[in-house]
């Protein structure tokens, strides 16, 4: 653990950074948590921040000498599929002011605090409109399955922009089903809480591992998403694997009974919603 290091944790009192935080304190001296929610469980090397990253002035106050920054905050996919069906503007508008107007802010507040090291929550949802059966890669273009996904889509663009404008090295994570266990996640697509942390300061420190886009998910055996260029190129290898593709993609008819878009895309649902024919 590098005694100089202060991470700041956005979106801390969600389910992703719980699963991180405890691996996180292995690696990073102190870790400064900030969520519009209190936070009661925090140890005592991580400082608790309760404020609302849309004031400018509580970014600059969160960002104050630190060197790394997590960036979990925002909408998540399970609060979109409560608004799934609901035709409004509002949705998409929310969307946008959480999942990518704020990463301008929270950017812009970066460059003005000097943090160079910024890793951004993204979703594999972004490629949700490619089938299971075809292996993707982060080199492949993007396929989103969703208002959702379309939103983290443009995060980031506006992080690949501002790095591309300062210098800064800003990596857009692109989460997989995340479960404490691979059995409870959906099938192909598991992430653990441990791989993730190591994942976030990998990108954000070492030498090899400054890249634009990285897949968050488990290597199955017969399907690949990009980890073993991860591993030849950027030197990060998983230690947890998601299991056998093809006895896991076994479970899909069970995960989606009635859905034969959602067994075949890798987006599931949300791939189903954007590709079933209207009225059906």
């Amino acid at each position: 653990m590098n005694s100089r290091r202060l991470l700041v944790v956005t979106g801390a009192a969600g389910e992703i950074a719980t699963a991180i935080r405890p691996f996180l304190a292995e690696r990073f001296a102190a870790v400064r948590l900030v969520d519009v929610h209190p936070i009661v469980d925090h140890q005592t090397h991580e400082e608790c921040i309760v404020g609302d990253l849309h004031d400018p002035v509580v970014i600059r106050s969160v960002l104050r000498e630190a060197d790394a920054l997590i960036h979990l905050a925002g909408i998540k996919s399970d609060v979109l599929n409560h608004l799934a069906g609901i035709k409004s503007d509002a949705p998409w508008a929310e969307l946008q002011r959480v999942n990518a107007k704020l990463v301008d802010a929270i950017c812009t507040g970066a460059e003005e605090q000097g943090v160079r090291r910024i890793a951004l929550a993204s979703s594999m949802h972004v490629m949700g409109l490619y089938r299971r059966a075809q292996r993707i890669s982060p080199k492949m273009p993007a396929r989103p399955d969703s208002a959702y996904a379309t939103s983290k889509l443009t995060m980031e663009s506006i992080g690949r922009w501002h790095a591309l404008r300062t210098g800064a090295r800003v990596c857009s994570v692109r989460i997989g089903a995340y479960r404490a266990e691979r059995e409870y996640a959906e099938p192909c697509a598991w992430i653990g809480g441990e791989d993730l942390a190591r994942l976030f300061e990998h990108v954000l420190y070492h030498p090899r591992g400054d890249v634009p886009v990285v897949h968050a998910v488990a290597p199955y055996r017969g399907d690949d998403c990009g980890q073993r260029r991860l591993y030849w190129q950027h030197g990060f290898a998983f230690l947890h694997k998601g299991g056998n593709r093809r006895r896991d993609f076994a479970r899909m008819s069970m995960w989606y009974p009635n859905d034969l878009l959602a067994r075949e895309y890798r987006g599931g649902e949300f791939a189903s919603r954007t590709l079933r024919p209207p009225g059906v």
